[in-house]
């Protein structure tokens, strides 16, 4: 949806390679934008599995500052018929607001909408496989003066 970033594919492409030279990775879905993009949630979850992610996570649509005319002129654009609803279900995970501040509430939301959201992420984790942990971290084997990197400090 945005413009000028990578396609689904490419990212999912990423994911493997990154897989197979042995990098975890753990695919964020995000936005997900209730009424109009909620229902990928398993296709994505699939799909990130099968390119090799460990697990998945996600963020529900937050519209900052302008981002919520810049968000309602393209809906108005690209989906008018869906646009209503899309706003009002944007509000209704947002304590009624476009426009979330709240600590917590402005990634994942409450309310009836945002816990199905968050339901269908767990459903998918589970079906999927994605529940994995990262595997801990071994920074022995770093040795920066081996690839030349300085100190900051």
């Amino acid at each position: 949806m945005e413009p000028r970033t990578s396609t689904a594919q490419k990212r999912l492409e990423t994911v493997e390679v990154l897989t197979k030279a042995g990098i975890p990775v753990m695919v964020n879905i995000a936005p997900i934008i209730p009424g109009l993009n909620d229902t990928e949630i398993f296709s994505i979850a699939k799909a990130s599995a099968e390119h090799g992610a460990l697990n998945i996570n996600y963020t529900i649509i937050r519209l900052p500052g302008e981002v919520e005319q810049v968000f309602t002129n393209w809906l108005e654009e690209a989906f008018p018929l869906r646009k209503d609803k899309v706003l009002h279900q944007v509000a209704s995970i947002h304590g009624g607001r476009i426009q979330d501040q709240k600590t917590g509430r402005r990634m994942r939301g409450e309310g009836a909408f945002a816990e199905s959201i968050r339901q269908q992420v767990q459903l998918a984790r589970n079906k999927f496989s994605l529940n994995n942990k990262f595997p801990k971290m071994n920074c022995d084997i770093f040795d920066p003066k081996v690839n030349g990197q300085i100190s900051l400090f």
